[in-house]
């Protein structure tokens, strides 16, 4: 029999096969849609349809019919509000077990009635447990990444406490306690803004669509400088003004606000490191170049930290061993 685990983003999903006792990937399915399209959209047709067509692909593409998926599994934002089935938050520190606990079998229509365990995302709740302003900082969610944590974690095992790096649409910086339990989340927009300031600005004409080709350090350290000089509003006007002079080519304008906007990563970084008590390791996942930039970051401001730089591969499957683990402890919790 197999199994389908469905990773759910903000602009994009990945459906992967799964077969046999030991679950083996067979083979990776990339949807150009995500949750982006059913808040665009005002509903959740579109995104319905992409999931539900690109099922029917994977399994016909590897001579199987539906009724030989006796399961799936899906994170990420698939299981918001603005998603196909609702799953609340469980609230941090949690584990693989806590998640599962949490976790909706159902079977919808859309998925041919194949039962779906929908995965809980996690939120972290002030010291006060209250949301409102005055300490809104302290109050944070994630929808997936809990779950690609978990696959990252397991892939290595460090021991000791640690911080997971996930650059993305959102950058996520994930505490991880001994044993992997996950403490808590702090989120930012970078990735996003990358994308809305190349595509929805006066900034389009002097940024290519892909924005960075090749990292460039000396650009990226420049951007980053200016950030901290002059304001991240002034200094991403560089990137217009290095336009005019004619003097910079496109990718290293991109590198040059990528160096702003990291900035602000690391000034948000900072704030939620202090009041930790100890940093043992460092994890960067995500893909390239945002994985390779955040590494250059850290490792140039933080020379005594122990940093692993996760492959691309590695990156890429974190999420599917994540669901794995959690739809293991579902099984056990079952029995």
């Amino acid at each position: 029999m197999a199994k389908i685990i469905i990773d759910c983003g903000t602009t994009n999903s990945r459906l992967r096969l799964a077969a046999g006792e030991e679950g083996q990937l067979t083979d990776v399915l990339k949807i150009e849609a995500g949750i982006r399209n059913t808040a665009m959209d005002g509903n959740t047709d579109r995104l319905k349809s992409y999931l539900q067509e690109g099922i029917r692909s994977l399994v016909e593409r590897n001579g199987l019919e539906l009724s030989d998926v006796d399961y799936m599994a899906a994170s990420g934002m698939i299981t918001s509000n603005i998603g196909l089935f609702e799953v609340p938050h469980v609230t941090g520190p949690a584990g693989v077990k806590d998640l599962a606990a949490q976790a909706k079998l159902v079977k919808l229509e859309e998925f041919f009635h194949i039962p779906c365990l929908f995965i809980p995302g996690m939120k972290s709740i002030s010291l006060e447990g209250t949301t409102e302003s005055s300490s809104i900082d302290e109050y944070d969610v994630m929808r997936g990444e809990e779950v690609e944590s978990i696959g990252l974690w397991n892939q290595q095992r460090p021991h000791g406490k640690g911080l997971m790096v996930l650059p993305g649409s959102h950058t996520k910086f994930v505490f991880v306690e001994e044993g992997g339990t996950l403490k808590k989340s702090y989120t930012t927009l970078a990735g996003e803004l990358l994308k809305a300031i190349q595509s929805e600005t006066i900034l389009s004409g002097s940024l290519k669509e892909e924005l960075i080709e090749s990292f460039i350090s000396g650009y990226f350290d420049e951007g980053f400088t200016s950030c901290e000089k002059v304001g991240v509003t002034r200094a991403l006007f560089h990137v217009r003004l290095l336009d005019l002079q004619g003097k910079v080519n496109a990718n290293e304008r991109a590198n040059y606000m990528a160096g702003v906007l990291f900035h602000e990563d690391w000034k948000a970084l900072k704030l939620a490191l202090s009041n930790l008590d100890r940093l043992d390791w460092v994890m960067v996942g995500g893909s390239s170049p945002l994985r390779e930039l955040f590494v250059y970051l850290l490792q140039k401001h933080e020379e005594d930290w122990e940093i692993h730089e996760m492959d691309e591969k590695s990156s890429d499957m974190a999420a599917f061993h994540g669901a794995l683990e959690v739809i293991k402890a579902y099984e056990e919790e079952q029995i």
